[in-house]
């Protein structure tokens, strides 16, 4: 089966919608268009860029917006198209959940799922990386992660420093039975080719997804990541675990958030930044009411139908390093739309703070005002 995917070039820029500043409840990165998962990244320094997928009709887009500068003058642009592919009536077509980074000798990479199906035939589902070695302003193909017919979603990418020599890349894995991991390769030349599995996070009964990074100033790693850590199927919670080996190994999960079993609530989609002050700060979904967090639903509704955007404080135990992270302060990020989803985390270049950016009911793609860091 062919996998098809086409890259930026100017006869393609009449797809990507420009980004502007908004400034009411954040800054928007797509006017005129719904945007989708949102990912935002500060690169070279002092700049801010963020992918989001754009879907048309039968056009599937990965957009690159860039923001120069911080600021109430500053404004988002539209730069390149990262990735794109065409449904036909011979050809379905999923991509989706971009996430960028940037390696440091400047090359910028975005990871993301591109699912294929032909002719009405098995889904072909891969988690492919696209480069620009000119700060975004055009992209190519560069390597395909995993190729499988069981779905895998949500990349993301990190480099420890106790592991500087490793680009590690996470992903959700899909089992037959509905159940999901969460695995972990390498690649030690800059994501060109990649190793076999050198982690997995595997629960009996739990769909272990959305995995994000952060890392503390003792070089410890701190993962926060969604499944069914109740015990209940079906019942989504954000839960961390722990690496002090630069994520070669990881310690036992703990459960960040939870919503009781019998309320019907949901919590997860979770991101994670690093504070300067030597907290963490994790954003996530969650569909239960703000004015009343104790209320029972009267009627289950499809996960995550009514989430808002939250945020929860972690900090390690200064007296036993070792030990889990604990996690306390959750609040409603204010700035964010009554309904919002996907949310993910960067480090402002300027205020040296974590802020979120997320979707919102509109599928509008924004950037959150509110500072997650003390």
């Amino acid at each position: 089966m062919s996998v098809r995917i086409a890259h930026a070039y100017p006869g393609l820029l009449s797809l990507v919608f420009v980004c502007l500043l908004a400034g009411v409840v954040g800054d928007a990165l797509i006017s005129g268009s719904p945007a989708f998962y949102p990912r935002a990244v500060t690169f070279n320094g002092t700049h801010t860029a963020a992918v989001v997928t754009r879907v048309d009709g039968s056009n599937h887009t990965l957009i690159f917006c860039v923001r120069p500068s911080a600021g109430p003058a500053a404004t988002w642009q539209e730069l390149a198209v990262i990735a794109h592919d065409v449904s036909s009536s011979s050809l379905d077509v999923d991509l989706d959940n971009g996430f960028l980074f940037q390696l440091p000798d400047g090359t910028l990479l975005c990871a993301y799922r591109h699912h294929v199906r032909e002719n009405g035939g098995l889904w072909n589902y891969s988690i492919q990386i696209s480069s620009s070695s000119n700060a975004g302003a055009t992209w190519s193909f560069l390597s395909t992660v995993i190729t499988t017919h069981i779905g895998v979603w949500e990349p993301f990418f990190y480099i420890a420093t106790l592991a500087p020599s490793r680009l590690r890349v996470l992903y959700s894995a899909e089992l037959l039975d509905k159940q999901q991991d969460i695995v972990q390769r390498d690649s030690r030349d800059g994501g060109r080719t990649w190793s076999g599995e050198t982690a997995r996070l595997h629960k009996d009964g739990s769909r272990n997804g959305m995995a994000g990074v952060a890392e503390l100033p003792d070089r410890s790693l701190v993962m926060v990541f969604e499944g069914f850590w109740t015990g209940a199927w079906n019942h989504f919670t954000v839960n961390s675990m722990r690496s002090f080996d630069g994520g070669a190994t990881w310690g036992q999960p703990v459960i960040v958030h939870a919503p009781s079993v019998a309320s019907g609530f949901d919590s997860g989609s979770p991101q994670i930044g690093a504070c300067p002050d030597g907290s963490l700060a994790a954003v996530y979904m969650s569909n239960e009411p703000v004015s009343r967090p104790g209320q029972a639903r009267a009627a289950r509704v499809n996960w995550p139908d009514s989430a808002r955007i939250w945020t929860i404080r972690g900090r390690p135990d200064p007296q036993n390093a070792s030990q889990p992270v604990a996690w306390a302060g959750r609040a409603v990020v204010p700035t964010a739309t009554e309904f919002g989803y996907w949310p993910g985390t960067y480090l402002d270049p300027t205020q040296r703070t974590v802020v979120a950016v997320y979707q919102d009911n509109a599928a509008a793609a924004w950037l959150s005002n509110t500072t997650l860091c003390p």
